[in-house]
């Protein structure tokens, strides 16, 4: 049974993980229902504000957890196909993510 938006109940969706500011070479895992889907390390290009971009297939209202073990800190994000960009940001010690509709421009 669709969704509305054209997404089967076991269809997946391309989403596009983001890794932005400020990591310095932090290793993060991203896990969802307790798989880990991927390992990423990031380190923040200056120049355009981006570390890395992970794509993965996720459903929809999907929960994702972002893990960062040496320094304790984790995040979720619900997955939502309307908006398949998820920006991650570490700024003041703590871990950040959020969906966005339209793809993060960098320069």
């Amino acid at each position: 049974m669709a969704d509305g938006r054209g997404l089967g109940s076991g269809e997946t969706a391309p989403i596009e993980i983001h890794f932005q500011e400020i990591f310095s070479g932090e290793h993060i895992e991203v896990s969802a229902g307790g798989t880990v889907l991927a390992d990423v390390t990031a380190k923040t290009r200056f120049q355009t504000g981006l570390a890395h971009i992970e794509r993965l297939r996720l459903h929809d209202g999907e929960e994702v957890t972002l893990r960062i073990p040496a320094l304790g800190l984790e995040t979720k994000a619900v997955i939502e196909v309307a908006r398949p960009y998820l920006a991650v940001t570490l700024s003041n010690g703590r871990l950040n993510a959020h969906s966005v509709a339209t793809c993060p421009g960098y320069v």
